[in-house]
């Protein structure tokens, strides 16, 4: 009998070992309580944060970060060589006035974000020609765009089809094809076809370069890196300036501060160092953002990777006359608090239940499913957070999070835009009675929006909390409470950026249209802002500098 129970273990090996030593964690993790689960020992994960924008709040919470008991190691994602050259100019500190004291921080490390334009809907990396040096009489610079969008799918899709050979075999088929198209046949490789392959990403060995590209000399900084779940690829990403500031390495935890109409594109020249182990955290005004991600740049659900939503109320502005002096400097308004949940990988419906424990938690000792279960790093981000005394950082569920969500947004959508229109502070729209019923006609919109959407539906005292009056209650209180601050959105027009307008008043028009309500005036208020935004980018684009 017992060499008979004992030849299964044999035949199993190492395997069958791995598997029993699982089974026993899933045991040991059941029958703990789901606030053992919640400060369980999380093991060896990556610790590195970086944070891509360094705005205010960018500004604010990696300072915040290493200022706590056994800092993380913080890295600043820069988008531009003047900005690392001020870093480095300025003893690479970050400094923040709270009232009347000022502490500067260090120990921060940096990188370069390589340069990516966008022409056409197509990328095109830095020293590389663009789609309008190209084009000619023959073909318009949309056609080279649409042609280099080809090349770069298949390219894409060889790393797909890598073990199909019929799909091989089809690749194969089609690129003769391609290149004997009667727009580009030429005897000789013309100089705007050379042009036209250098678009191309570069399939080579780790390591290696192309031979004979001028753009890939030995004094010219080159990443390569290696796609999740695609083929090696070199990167032709700056000659000279910064190139020392450039990375590769795989990002694990992620915190994206940037305006919502900056994420895609900033993004987009990291994406390849993301995974489905990465979590990244959302800090930003507005809604939608996370949708435009998932449609540009994730699309699937597999090699997606998490996401941690949060709601900042902390007041943070850099003065004009210090920006230029001193880019690494912000002052502390208002202090407030960050809300943070981290988001299912299936998106809220009406069908959805609301939880009544926190999402990190499995209910009556059940293990959670597929769709809440935590990667480590999501975890992690959300215990780093937490655990920093002066952002306040408190981990909502799901669906008291979108809540949340839409609260501020509600308070947003009038704040913003009216201050930005009129040109005043936030308590300049109180105890005026005809800002008052602009407001009140705002709201009325947002409030049946708010209430007809299908993933609240399950959720009980949404008519009350939504309704139209008690979010003019918070309108103006946040209202009365910010008085003397200036909205972010104000501010953006003055400096003639693009404002986060389409991801607040914007949001609301387009889920107003899938439940069925036309939101008039939101529309009217979203486009007299953007109206606004125009002319003065006109006049800063026009103005000739001055230096005092």
């Amino acid at each position: 009998m017992d060499a008979k129970t004992s030849t299964p273990q044999h035949e199993d090996g190492e395997g069958g070992g791995d598997r029993v030593v699982k089974e026993d964690e899933t045991r040991s993790q059941r029958s703990r309580s789901p606030i053992d689960r919640q400060y369980a020992s999380q093991g060896d994960i990556p610790k590195r944060i970086h944070i891509l924008g360094t705005g205010s709040i960018g500004k604010l919470v990696a300072h915040s970060l290493k200022g706590i008991a056994d800092p993380p190691p913080v890295t600043l994602l820069l988008h531009r060589y003047p900005l690392l050259k001020a870093f480095e100019r300025g003893n690479k500190q970050i400094t923040i006035q709270d009232d009347d004291q000022s502490v500067s921080r260090g120990g921060f490390e940096y990188e370069l974000l390589p340069e990516v334009r966008k022409q056409h809907g197509v990328e095109v990396q830095k020293n590389l020609p663009d789609v309008y040096d190209i084009a000619g009489e023959d073909l318009r610079p949309h056609k080279i765009a649409e042609r280099v969008r080809e090349r770069q799918t298949s390219q894409d899709g060889k790393a797909a089809v890598e073990h199909d050979p019929s799909a091989n075999e089809q690749v194969a088929q089609e690129a003769p094809a391609e290149q004997h198209e009667p727009e580009l046949e030429v005897q000789k490789p013309s100089v705007d076809q050379e042009a036209l392959e250098r678009h191309e990403d570069v399939e080579q060995p780790k390591g290696e370069v192309a031979a004979g590209d001028p753009h890939t000399a030995e004094d010219t900084p080159i990443a390569e890196y290696q796609p999740f779940g695609g083929p090696s690829r070199v990167y032709n990403t700056s000659r000279g300036k910064g190139g020392y500031a450039y990375s590769s390495d795989a990002i694990h935890n992620l915190i994206v501060t940037t305006k919502a109409a900056y994420t895609v594109p900033a993004l987009s020249t990291i994406r390849h160092r993301l995974t489905p182990e990465s979590t990244i955290c959302f800090l930003q005004n507005g809604m939608g953002v996370v949708d435009n991600v998932n449609k540009e740049l994730f699309p699937d659900p597999a090699t997606r990777p998490s996401y941690v939503q949060g709601i900042v109320t902390h007041g943070v502005n850099v003065p004009p006359e210090v920006t230029e002096r001193n880019p690494f400097f912000a002052v502390h308004a208002g202090h407030g608090t960050i809300a943070l949940g981290v988001l299912p990988r299936t998106p809220l419906s009406a069908s959805s239940e609301p939880a009544d424990t926190p999402a990190s938690s499995d209910t009556d000792g059940k293990p959670a499913s597929e769709n809440e279960k935590w990667v480590p790093s999501a975890r992690y981000i959300l215990r780093t957070l937490t655990r920093t005394p002066v952002l306040c950082a408190v981990g909502f569920t799901p669906t008291e999070l979108l809540q949340l969500q839409l609260e501020k947004l509600a308070v947003n959508s009038v704040l913003n835009p009216l201050t930005s229109l009129i040109d005043a502070r936030n308590g300049q729209i109180l105890y005026n009675f005809a800002l008052t019923r602009t407001m009140r006609l705002l709201l009325a919109e947002t409030s049946l929006v708010i209430r007809s959407l299908p993933e609240l539906q399950s959720i009980p005292n949404i008519s009350t909390r939504f309704s139209a009056e008690r979010l003019e209650m918070l309108v103006v209180s946040v209202a009365n409470k910010t008085k003397d601050n200036i909205s972010s959105m104000l501010a953006d027009v003055r400096a003639g950026r693009k404002t986060e307008i389409e991801f607040i008043n914007g949001y609301i028009v387009r889920r107003g249209e899938e439940v069925g309500v036309k939101c008039v005036v939101n529309y009217g208020i979203m486009q007299t802002v953007v109206g606004k935004a125009m002319v003065t980018q006109r006049e800063v684009r026009d103005a000739v500098p001055l230096q005092r």
